[in-house]
């Protein structure tokens, strides 16, 4: 009985750290994204592969990154939120949405479903909140 406690705790501390650990790459998804667009990288954005962590940056983002590279400049946060937005924004297939803030405040919303087969992000669609 005292090894099965075991091991359920075991598997339920390394369940939760996969999840931190998820969380923080869907952050850093953002924080690439914006960092790359604020120093004038907005075209290495677009393609497979482009950036950490996500299977495909269509040039739709890659241009929508561009035009707010001058407001991403000046400072920028991104909130990483569970779950999807929704309707009629989202769709229930999202595993996570960003929203980046600038001065002038929520700027681009980016929805995200992790993909744990191939261990990447899919950006599902953008939205201005």
């Amino acid at each position: 009985m005292k090894k099965l406690l075991l091991i359920c705790l075991v598997l339920s501390v390394v369940g939760c750290g996969h999840t931190w650990q998820v969380n923080r790459r869907a952050t850093g998804v953002g924080n690439t994204l914006c960092a790359r667009a604020a120093t004038g990288q907005s075209e290495t954005l677009a393609g497979s592969h482009s950036i950490p962590d996500v299977a495909f940056v269509d040039g739709k983002l890659a241009e929508e990154m561009r035009s707010l590279s001058g407001e991403l400049a000046r400072g920028y946060s991104v909130k990483r939120h569970a779950g999807d937005v929704p309707p009629p924004v989202g769709d229930a297939t999202a595993t996570h949405h960003l929203i980046i803030h600038t001065e002038s405040g929520a700027v681009l919303g980016i929805r995200l479903r992790y993909d744990a087969a191939g261990d990447v992000f899919h950006i599902l669609s953008t939205w201005t909140p």
